[in-house]
């Protein structure tokens, strides 16, 4: 039996890919931006497999679906709906209470894996005194800054490089971080209790494998230095971190783009001031001197910021300061230098 989309509602025994169609009609009228994309994802999450394998709707996939619509047209998030997002490489657990992760976030992250890719194992390198260890000398990253690494033209330590993701949020970043450079130990800290227990669960979860050993999860505020708690439980102390990356509330009074922010928590996205700028100029201060010398600091910022986000980093001591765009081209990131190299 063959049924016409012009219907316009799924019925039971529906080929997927008609769902699909009629779904997307119906999220176009809710003007939902990504309605084709979002109606596949729906699908697939309530046949349980990729379109191409699923089977015809039942009776029940028509009363789910139908229900997923109805709230997402109402502009519920669709991630609240999945109870899932995806991040990278990462398929991970989200829940209504905390921040859900943007696509302009996975450049942020790519950057600083990037950075710490290279730092571990970049073509140039050179053998340090008294350990025989190759470090790299400078690194080039794809968007053509280069950056010193921390610890450059001193003996190094055997230690893992230690990286701070303060606002954690959901763990996407951290477990990212762990996920795709090997070795490194990754702290997430966030204030908000139900993002630290999402982000703990994001990150030990079966797909993050080894991985999940050299994250944890610290509850407290993030400008408190003594919450910070290695993957092996040692105290981490100012100047002995290797990078810190941040998705900080940063967001101007008034400056929503969509209504589905409106669904994250008020103190997961606004930065305070009219201009957003309160918590990311008190961050910029602290996390200079949580960095050994020659960390690099990695922090998301609103496109209206680049300008007064450099000059706070300036300001606090930090030496090549850089904005760097999102996708879009629009300003999205900084990244900056703590001066000198490990004493």
């Amino acid at each position: 039996m063959i049924h016409r989309v012009e219907h316009e509602r799924l019925v039971p025994s529906m080929l997927p890919r008609q769902a699909v169609r009629v779904i997307t009609s119906r999220l176009v009228q809710a003007d939902i931006v990504n309605a084709e994309g979002e109606a596949r994802l729906m699908v697939e999450h309530v046949l349980g497999s990729p379109l191409i394998l699923a089977r015809n709707l039942s009776d029940n996939d028509v009363e789910a679906l139908d229900d997923m619509v109805e709230r997402r047209s109402q502009r519920i998030p669709l991630q609240h709906i999945l109870g899932l997002m995806w991040f990278r490489y990462l398929e991970l657990q989200c829940r209504p209470g905390v921040f859900v992760v943007r696509p302009e976030t996975e450049v942020v992250a790519g950057w600083a894996i990037d950075h710490l890719v290279a730092f571990g194992a970049a073509p140039e390198t050179r053998t340090c005194a008294g350990t025989g260890d190759r470090v790299l000398s400078s690194a080039v990253m794809s968007d053509g800054s280069q950056v010193t690494p921390s610890g450059v033209g001193q003996e190094c330590s055997s230690r893992p490089l230690r990286v701070l993701d303060l606002c954690t949020g959901s763990g996407a970043i951290a477990g990212s971080i762990a996920s795709e450079v090997p070795g490194v130990e990754v702290v997430g800290v966030d204030i908000n209790p139900q993002a630290v227990e999402l982000a703990r669960q994001n990150c030990s979860a079966p797909t993050l494998g080894d991985a999940s050993r050299r994250v944890s999860i610290c509850h407290g505020d993030v400008l408190d230095l003594s919450v910070v708690q290695g993957p092996r439980g040692e105290q981490w102390e100012a100047g002995t971190i290797d990078l810190v990356v941040s998705n900080p509330p940063y967001v101007p009074a008034g400056a929503v783009e969509d209504y589905e922010t409106t669904c994250d928590p008020d103190s997961a996205v606004y930065g305070g001031g009219d201009d957003g700028m309160d918590f990311p100029r008190a961050l910029i201060a602290h996390v200079f001197h949580l960095l050994k010398p020659g960390g690099v600091f990695v922090m998301e910022h609103d496109s209206s910021q680049g300008v007064a986000i450099c000059e706070a980093a300036r300001a606090a001591g930090f030496c090549q300061c850089l904005i760097h765009p999102d996708l879009t081209g629009r300003d999205r990131f900084l990244t900056a230098q703590r001066p000198g190299v490990q004493a």
